[in-house]
Order: structure tokens, then sequence, then C-alpha cells
């Protein structure tokens, strides 16, 4: 029997999905959250999803990753400004999918080091071929959704602010209470993942 991956590719269903989660956290309580997406997929009042089968899947996603998410969570993400919400969201995409995590720090945040600053769709792949090699999942997943999988992550990179044009950037403009928020919580290697010194802040 295969063993089970612990990679993913559903993240395809959308990227950062900052306007889906800002328009359902503004609605609704913490408490509340997981079940009113439930209701969204048939009332469509707040995320706005034209088709209900894509409202499923997306709303499949959402929960995957409030799930990872720490408590009290919901309330954090209100009270900051439009570009650390979406540094938090990439937060969750990195707590969520392992594929993301395993492509940033295997190849982004490495390539950020070595002040190489051009991220290419090659990069991305040669990494997707390194993990074909040992997990057969992967392997198994076709050319198509691997170049899919590619291009996701590179607009979430791109929608979270640490990418443009290509070009690998160090999100500014970020108040320190921001990073505060996950030393708090013992998540303080997210902060080198945002190409930020964390003794340096």
């Amino acid at each position: 029997m295969t063993p089970k991956s612990k990679y993913t590719g559903s993240f395809t269903s959308g990227a950062l999905l900052h306007r889906e989660f800002l328009a359902t956290m503004t609605a609704f309580r913490e408490d509340e959250l997981l079940t009113q997406l439930d209701v969204e997929i048939e009332q469509n009042r707040y995320i706005a999803i034209k088709t209900e089968n894509a409202r499923k899947k997306i709303v499949r996603e959402m929960k995957k990753r409030i799930a990872n998410a720490p408590a009290g969570f919901r309330d954090f993400f209100l009270s900051i400004s439009e570009a650390e919400q979406k540094l938090a969201l990439f937060y969750l995409c990195l707590k969520t999918y392992y594929l993301i995590f395993d492509l940033h720090f295997e190849v982004t945040l490495p390539k950020w080091k070595l002040h190489s600053l051009n991220l290419e769709s090659y990069d991305i792949q040669m990494r997707m071929d390194v993990i074909s090699s040992f997990d057969e999942q992967v392997n198994g997943w076709s050319a198509q959704t691997k170049e899919k999988l590619n291009q996701i992550y590179r607009k979430i990179l791109t929608e979270s602010g640490l990418q443009k044009d290509n070009l690998l950037i160090k999100p500014l403009g970020i108040n320190p209470d921001f990073w505060h928020y996950f030393i708090n919580r013992n998540e303080a290697w997210f902060i080198e993942a945002c190409f930020h010194n964390r003794n340096k802040l």
C-alpha cells in the first residue's frame, strides 16, 4: 500500500483568498465562522463566487486554513492593515499545505538568503521533480497539475507582497506588533519566511 503523502495539491482551488476571508471574517464571529461558511455555499451572500461548485471548493480550502489558525486569529486579522492581513493569510497557507512550506523553505528562502532574487517557474519545477523522486503521490500528478501548483504558489507570493515581477521583495511598512503576534505564539519562524531577521525587528 502506498504510504500517505503529506503533500497535497488542493490549493489550486484558490490562491491567498484575501477577499473571501475578509468578507466572511467581517460578517461572522470566529465561533460561527465554520458553520456560516457552509451556509455560504448555498446563499453566497458574502464570498460572491459565481457557481456553487466553485464555492464548495473555495469553502473547503478556507475551512482547512481556519483549522490551522490560532485562537483569536479572526480578531487579530481584522485589526491589522491589508498588507499585514495578506501576510497573515500566507502564514495559514504555510501551516496548511506542506507543499507550500516545502517550496518556500527549500527554494524561495534559500534564494533570498543568497541574494538571488529572481524566482522563476523553473526553480519551482526543479523542486517538484525532487519531491516526485521520493513521494509516489506527487510523482503521480500530471505535468499540468504540477504546473498549476507552480503558478498558484508564485501567485500566493505575489499576493502576499513577497514577490513582484518575479523578483523576491521584503515586505515593508509592517508594524512590529504584527511580528510579535507570532513570536508570542512560538511561531517566530514565520518572520524568517517573510524575509525579515527576527533578531533585528
